[in-house]
C-alpha cells in the first residue's frame, strides 16, 4: 500500500502528515494470514476482527508465556450456524476486543484438523451432553481442553467467555489440574484378557440390547431428536443381522425411509447430513461427500446382499448425484456443498413457494407435481417449502407416471439452477478414498464410473510423495497438510478397492504400503496417536466414519499373508481395550465387524 501525503502547511499540518503515516503503515502489512489459506471456511474469516491464529503446536508456548488460554473455533464451510456466529459473534468488535485481549484465538477447518476435532467434540459431548458445529473450546496452555460449547448467542458467548476469564485469573492452577485430571480419566483401561471370539460375542449380545432400548422401531434411526445416518453403526447391524430378524428389519426400514424421505433431495438426488427432526422430514442442508460416498457404498453392499434392486438404484443415483455435482474438473471429488445460498438463506436453494412452482411449471403441470410431491413447511425455512414424495409414494411407480415425474424432476432442476449454491472446494484425501470404494464397487455398470474412478485413483496417488501421505492439493497443486491416521486407512482401503476391481497391481503396492506407514506413524505400545492434543489411547472410536483401527483391521484381514501387519498384531490391537467396546457397544459397532472376521475366517 502507498500512502499519498499531502501536506497542509503550519504545525497542524505536520501533525496531520505524521498521523496519516502511522496509520498508513500497519496496514501495508495487515493481511490476516487466513487469506490465502486453501480453506474456503478458514478464507471466510480473514477480514473477521478477531485475530485468529492458524492451529500449530508453537502456539502452546506463546499461551505459557503469556499465561492465557487457547480459544479454539472449529467449524466447516457448509456449516449454517457455523456462518450465524461469524456473523453474530466473531464479527463483533467488542467481542472481538475481549477474545484478541484475554485469549489466543485459533480458527481451524474441522476437515483440515479433523483429529484436533475429533479430540475436542468427544470433550464437548462428554461434558455438556451434546456437540456440533461451530465447536468452540477453551484450552490450557498445556494442552488440555478445559471448557467448551457450541453455537452461543453473542450476549452469552460474550459473558461465558468473560466469566471464564474472570477465573482464570484467579484460579489458573486448579482449573489447569482439573483440566488435566478430565482428559487423562477419558482414558479407556487397556487391560485385555479376552480373546477376539470371546469379546465379540459379549460386544454382539451388548450391541443388540443397546439397538433394542435405543432404535427408534416406528421411524428408524436412533433417538428422537435430529437424526443422523450413522453409517458404521448402520453397516455392522446389518452385517449381524439375521435373514429373517427384527434386525435386518429395524436396518431396511432405516434406509427406506432415509432414500424417501427429507434426508434425501429427490430432484438431484445426494443425501443431506441430518434431519433437524426424528420423523427424517426437515433437512440440515448441507450435503457433504464423507456421508454421500459412504451412503452410496451401503446402499450398493446392501442391494447385493439382501437382494434389494431399489437399493442398488438408490446407490447409482447417489453416485450420479456425486458425479453430477462434486466432481472437480482436475480430478477428485469436492468437500461439500453449503447449506446456505448466496444470500445467506438455510436451504434457500432446495426450496420453492407455491407460486414459484405455479409460475415455473404452468396451471396442468403444476397439479401434476401436487399429486406426487407435497411442499413440506418449516417454521425456520424463510425461501419456501422442501418438495417430498407424498407418504405411502414409493420409487416404484407406472410408467406413464415415471414419465410425468422425470419430466417435472428436469424442469425444475433447470430452473434451481438458475440459483447460486456455495461450495466447499476442498479434495480431501480422505473423503476421496471413500468415493473410490463405492466407485469400484460398479466400474462396468457405466464408463463414467471408471473414468472418474480412474481421476480419483491419480489425485490420490498425487498425494503421496513417496514417504508422506499429504491430506489435499490447493488449486496451485501446492500439497497441503500431512495426512492423519484416517486419511492413511481411507485411501488404502480405496486404493485396496480399486486395485481388486481393476487388476491394477500399482494400486495394491500403495495400499500396502500406506497401511505400513500407518501403522508405524500411529501406533505404540502406549497406543494410538491421533491427534495434536489427544493422549495415545488404546481404542478410536466410530465417529461419521468407522474407526480407522477396525478398517485397518478388515484390510489386514483380507490381504492376509501381503498385509504388512501380522494377524496377531491386529488381534491385539482389537482387543486392547475389551471393557470400552462392552460397556459402549455403539460408540465402537465397528470394531464388531472385524472381531467377527477374525471369529470366522482363520484370524
Amino acid at each position: 500500500m502507498q500512502a499519498v501525503l499531502v501536506y497542509a502547511g503550519g504545525m497542524a499540518g505536520k501533525h496531520l502528515l505524521i498521523l496519516l503515516l502511522l496509520v498508513a503503515m500497519p496496514l501495508a502489512a495487515a493481511e490476516s494470514p487466513l487469506a490465502r489459506f486453501p480453506s474456503p471456511y478458514i478464507r471466510l474469516h480473514a477480514n473477521d476482527p478477531v485475530q485468529w491464529r492458524l492451529w500449530d503446536e508453537s502456539l502452546l508456548k506463546q499461551a505459557k508465556r503469556e499465561h492465557k488460554l487457547l480459544f479454539i473455533s472449529s467449524g466447516y464451510y457448509a456449516c449454517h450456524w457455523c456462518h450465524v456466529m461469524q456473523r453474530e459473534s466473531f464479527q463483533n468488535a467488542q467481542i472481538a476486543e475481549q477474545l484478541n485481549r484475554h485469549f489466543i484465538p485459533v480458527k481451524i477447518d474441522r476437515e483440515l484438523w479433523p483429529e484436533l476435532d475429533a479430540y475436542l467434540i468427544a470433550f464437548v459431548d462428554k461434558t455438556r451432553g451434546s456437540a456440533g458445529w461451530p465447536l468452540n473450546v477453551f484450552i490450557t496452555p498445556e494442552g488440555y481442553p478445559l471448557l467448551g460449547t457450541t453455537y452461543l448467542p453473542p450476549q452469552e458467548f460474550s459473558a461465558f467467555a468473560l466469566r471464564l476469564q474472570e477465573r482464570w485469573k484467579k484460579e489458573a492452577g486448579y482449573l489447569s489440574s482439573l483440566a488435566r485430571r478430565a482428559a487423562m480419566s477419558q482414558r479407556p483401561d487397556s487391560k485385555s484378557g479376552m480373546d477376539n471370539i470371546a469379546l465379540a460375542q459379549a460386544m454382539e449380545a451388548s450391541l443388540l440390547s443397546a439397538w433394542e432400548a435405543q432404535g427408534d422401531l416406528l421411524a428408524g434411526g436412533f433417538g428422537q431428536q435430529a437424526k443422523f445416518p450413522q453409517v458404521p453403526l448402520l453397516h455392522t447391524l446389518a452385517r449381524i443381522a439375521g435373514v429373517d430378524s427384527e434386525l435386518k428389519a429395524f436396518v431396511q426400514l432405516t434406509l427406506d425411509q432415509m432414500a424417501s424421505l427429507g434426508l434425501r433431495d429427490h430432484l438431484a438426488g445426494g443425501f443431506f447430513r441430518y434431519t433437524t427432526d426424528p420423523g427424517w422430514q426437515e433437512p440440515h442442508f448441507e450435503k457433504m461427500l464423507i456421508d454421500n460416498a459412504q451412503l452410496a457404498y451401503l446402499y450398493l453392499e446392501l442391494a447385493q446382499r439382501w437382494q434389494v434392486s431399489q437399493y442398488r438404484e438408490i446407490g447409482l443415483e447417489t453416485l450420479d448425484f456425486l458425479l453430477g455435482e462434486m466432481r472437480h474438473p482436475k480430478g477428485g471429488f469436492i468437500s461439500a456443498l453449503s447449506a446456505v445460498d448466496r444470500s445467506g438463506e438455510e436451504g434457500g436453494y432446495y426450496l420453492w413457494t407455491d407460486d414459484e412452482l405455479r409460475r415455473i411449471l404452468g396451471q396442468q403441470r403444476y397439479e401434476q407435481a401436487r399429486e406426487i410431491w407435497s411442499l413440506h413447511h418449516n417454521d425456520t425455512w424463510q425461501a419456501g417449502g422442501l418438495l417430498l414424495p407424498h407418504q405411502g409414494m414409493t420409487n416404484t411407480v407406472g410408467d406413464e407416471l415415471a414419465d410425468v415425474k422425470e419430466t417435472l424432476r428436469r424442469v425444475l432442476l433447470q430452473a434451481r439452477q438458475q440459483r447460486h449454491l456455495p461450495k466447499d472446494n476442498k479434495r480431501l484425501a480422505l473423503s476421496n478414498g471413500l468415493v473410490l470404494a463405492a466407485l469400484s464397487r460398479v466400474l462396468e455398470e457405466k464408463k463414467q464410473y471408471r473414468h472418474a474412478a480412474e481421476e480419483v485413483r491419480d489425485y490420490l496417488f498425487s498425494l503421496w510423495d513417496g514417504s508422506t501421505l499429504w491430506r489435499m492439493r490447493d488449486l496451485d497443486g501446492n500439497l497441503i497438510r500431512q495426512a492423519g491416521f484416517e486419511d492413511y486407512i481411507q485411501v488404502s482401503r480405496g486404493l485396496l478397492h480399486w486395485a481388486e476391481a481393476s487388476n491394477d497391481g500399482k494400486s495394491r503396492e500403495l495400499a500396502v504400503k500406506l497401511l505400513q506407514v500407518a501403522w508405524q506413524r500411529f501406533h505404540s505400545e502406549t497406543g494410538w496417536q491421533v491427534g495434536a492434543l489427544a493422549p495415545p489411547r488404546p481404542v478410536v472410536p466410530d465417529a461419521v466414519l468407522p474407526s480407522p483401527v477396525s478398517v485397518m483391521a478388515e484390510l489386514a484381514h483380507t490381504l492376509g499373508r501381503a498385509s504388512p501387519l501380522t494377524l496377531q498384531r491386529v488381534r491385539k490391537v482389537l482387543t486392547a481395550a475389551p471393557t470400552v467396546l462392552i460397556t459402549q457397544p455403539m460408540e465402537y459397532a465397528s470394531y464388531l465387524t472385524a472381531l467377527r472376521q477374525f471369529s470366522d475366517g482363520g484370524g
